[in-house]
């Protein structure tokens, strides 16, 4: 499963990351699927909380582990298990679309 971040809301003077904005992602084989955007909010921490990271050090898995923090290990499993339901049936379709002309 990979993230895609798509926007990060900050506030200004502090450059505090208030929302995250992402899109879930999983490829098998030649098939990849999606889950569409999501978004979560991030606590407020102040800049001499050892765990702060000023906005311009921040990278990108920095911003994915916040996600999995906010989302916890459940939610993280949902979507893990969504995905999977995707790439099964594009993979092995029990439905298709299509005219028979």
């Amino acid at each position: 499963m990979d993230f895609e971040i798509v926007r990060m809301q900050r506030s200004i003077p502090d450059e505090m990351v208030m929302e995250v904005q992402f899109i879930v992602t999983k490829m098998r084989d030649d098939h990849y699927v999606s889950i569409p955007l999501q978004a979560i909010e991030l606590p407020k921490k102040l800049k001499d909380d050892p765990t702060f990271i000023e906005f311009q050090d921040l990278t990108k898995q920095n911003v994915i582990d916040w996600i999995g923090e906010q989302l916890g290990s459940d939610k993280l499993q949902d979507l893990e298990n969504q995905l999977d339901a995707k790439l099964d049936e594009a993979i092995n379709p029990t439905v298709v679309v299509g005219l028979p002309w």
